[in-house]
């Protein structure tokens, strides 16, 4: 198994949360309207590389329009990501040409020209991949068990289906990403929320907390110091669990080299490691980008 990507770890470029950030599509999901009707509602997830927070946002179609309007939202309550991945649905990708357009245009102008400087590079998954994507599947899995256990075969209504997202988000939010202490004097496990509020729990009770103390210069700093600790222990404790695969074996096969998947190989893409994992092939229909775990060597007798 080949080393965690660059992307998955922190640098001083992307020391935020959605800093990195891998997205997809889940559902459908069956709400009724005002009239009884049913209809169609899918769920959105943006998931940040590094510290697994999680995002999601309701769409009642898979169009580009709503994803961008989706993507808005995210970006005006998060921040702009720095990369974005997710696989090559048109969707995805029409979003992207639309972004590309923005940009130029705000290029032009002088006055938007400092906010077009601030980029987002986005990247796709070669078609037939989806295991390159294994990182936002794995946490769509849980909001899903998590909506099922919520839902179960219930159609609600949009507003109560899309506060139940939001409470997804945050059950997401609080998970735990090291281990728990079995002392209750031990340090607490860090979760995404610790990036996005400074604390494990997205939400309290209802009841009388009193005011909270105006913040002051000697509190930020405090609190700057705190970020800096729960930073130093996303490197030193989660990170690490990351790097042991036990149920996965050394690969001893050299890497796929051109012509080896027959005549139609014509390129392949080493990464970092040394590894490929993608290739182009060219067939009767033109040259395709798909993933070497789809490709079989061809042995000559």
């Amino acid at each position: 198994m080949a080393p965690l990507p660059a992307f998955r770890f922190p640098t001083e470029e992307t020391k935020f949360p959605f800093a990195n950030t891998g997205l997809d599509f889940f559902g459908p999901y069956y709400i009724e309207d005002k009239e009884s009707k049913i209809e169609k509602h899918y769920g959105l997830i943006f998931t940040c590389l590094v510290t697994r927070a999680v995002h999601l946002e309701t769409c009642p179609d898979l169009n580009t329009d709503t994803y961008l309007n989706a993507y808005r939202r995210f970006t005006c309550r998060r921040c702009q990501p720095i990369l974005l991945y997710s696989d090559n649905e048109k969707t995805f990708v029409g979003a992207s040409e639309e972004l590309k357009k923005l940009v130029k245009a705000l290029d032009k102008d002088k006055i938007y020209k400092a906010l077009a400087a601030v980029k987002t590079t986005w990247k796709f998954n070669p078609p037939y991949g989806p295991h390159f994507g294994g990182v936002w599947v794995r946490l769509i899995q849980s909001a899903k068990r998590t909506l099922l256990i919520i839902l179960g075969s219930k159609r609600l209504s949009f507003d109560i289906f899309e506060t139940i997202m939001v409470e997804v988000e945050a059950i997401l939010n609080s998970r735990p990403l090291t281990n728990v202490a079995d002392q209750p004097e031990n340090e607490e496990p860090l979760t995404p929320n610790h990036f996005l509020i400074q604390r494990p729990y997205s939400s309290l009770p209802p009841g009388n907390f009193g005011d909270q103390q105006l913040a002051s210069f000697k509190n930020w700093k405090h609190v700057q110091q705190l970020m800096n600790h729960v930073w130093r222990r996303l490197i030193k404790e989660y990170l690490p669990t990351l790097l042991k695969r036990r149920k996965w074996t050394d690969n001893n096969q050299p890497p796929v080299k051109v012509g080896e998947s027959g005549p139609s190989e014509v390129e392949t893409s080493p990464v970092r490691d040394g590894e490929v994992r993608v290739a182009k092939v060219k067939t009767a229909y033109g040259s395709f980008v798909r993933p070497v775990a789809g490709l079989a060597r061809v042995f000559s007798p």
